[in-house]
């Protein structure tokens, strides 16, 4: 997914995907606080770097719910955070020209406000296996309803149609997550 060229407290990661476009486009060079979660936990809006589950890369995506919160998408890609659906407003935008059928909407989560992708003729096609498999989550009707578990986040990438997020790859562990991208650099932290 990147590469990355190591200092003591912070790493510069290359996304080499389009996951996160348009907040952190392909190709760009990012700097990753790895002492960010040292004395706290990640917080909704936070664009993490983590290991996946079956720990063979790194990802980089967006902390969308936080352990004990409960998260739904359904089928017309509507995301709620405890029964509350987030806002998403069409900008306007032009999207990056690797993804030409995208629209640019801004994503309002409770307490963090980015730019997503979405393709508008696109459906959700997916019966989330391991999701299915977490004992955390309800499937149906081409959407889902879970509570995230304790020490666990929910993720997802910013081009939400392009992202192997935790839509697939299940919620991930506070212990995979290595550190935080810095602000300024489409991450919320304060770096």
């Amino acid at each position: 997914m990147f590469t990355c060229a190591t200092a003591f407290a912070q790493k510069t990661i290359k996304m080499v995907s389009g996951a996160m476009e348009p907040t952190i486009h392909m190709q760009q060079e990012v700097r990753v606080n790895l002492l960010a979660y040292m004395f706290g936990t990640p917080a909704r809006g936070d664009v993490v770097v983590f290991l996946i589950p079956s720990g063979t890369e790194f990802r980089m995506y967006r902390v969308v719910a936080v352990p004990g919160e409960t998260i739904s998408y359904d089928a017309h890609r509507q995301l709620s955070i405890n029964n509350v659906r987030v806002s998403s407003v069409a900008t306007g935008a032009s999207p990056p020209p690797t993804w030409p059928n995208s629209k640019t909407y801004e994503e309002q989560l409770p307490g963090s406000s980015h730019l997503i992708l979405l393709e508008p003729e696109q459906g959700v096609a997916s019966t989330f296996p391991v999701l299915a498999k977490s004992g955390a989550c309800v499937i149906g009707a081409g959407g889902f309803t879970c509570k995230v578990p304790t020490g666990q986040y929910f993720l997802m990438g910013d081009n939400r149609e392009h992202a192997m997020d935790s839509r697939f790859l299940g919620f991930i562990p506070i212990e995979n997550v290595s550190g935080r991208v810095s602000s300024g650099e489409g991450g919320s932290g304060t770096d």
